[in-house]
């Protein structure tokens, strides 16, 4: 299994494999995180973030919303009031990350054990880089063979 190495050596390892449920054999992602939900809001920061996680307000904005305090209704993110029971029913609470970032986490799905050290035993490879070793590295092991020319972009378990 590979999956695409989203922030390699910038948690001490700690490694998670995330993708989104939407097809047959969908991308997979590795990501380095201390917790579950850091995992994710990398991921929907990332430049690499798949299709249909970040959500863009121009085109999606009417699916995601908030429920008015009162409890008569959703305001969308165009900023438009819903309240029609039957059409509130289908709007979602986006998530939000750290930097703001609007995603649907409706799909996400994650690969790792939190009690373990890494959560997705994994290595990190660069295939065809004769300065790496063939069979890979540990992700804790990482920052012993990043360099400016070699980049890890590949993770596999």
């Amino acid at each position: 299994m590979t999956a695409e190495a989203i922030n390699p050596g910038e948690w001490f390892g700690k490694v998670w494999l995330l993708w989104i449920a939407d097809c047959f054999d969908p991308p997979l992602y590795a990501v380095e995180a201390d917790t579950l939900a850091d995992a994710e809001d990398i991921l929907a920061e990332s430049d690499a973030a798949p299709h249909g996680l970040k959500i863009d307000v121009e085109v999606e904005g009417g699916d995601y919303g908030y429920p008015d305090e009162d409890g008569t209704g959703w305001t969308d993110l165009r900023g438009k009031r819903v309240t029609d029971p039957a059409a509130t029913r289908y709007l979602s609470e986006p998530r939000i990350s750290g930097q703001g970032t609007l995603y649907d986490d409706d799909n996400l799905q994650v690969c790792g054990d939190e009690s373990l050290e890494c959560p997705w035993p994994c290595r990190y490879t660069m295939p065809g880089n004769p300065q790496w070793p063939p069979e890979g590295v540990l992700p804790a092991d990482y920052s012993e063979f990043d360099s400016q020319e070699s980049n890890s972009d590949e993770a596999s378990a």
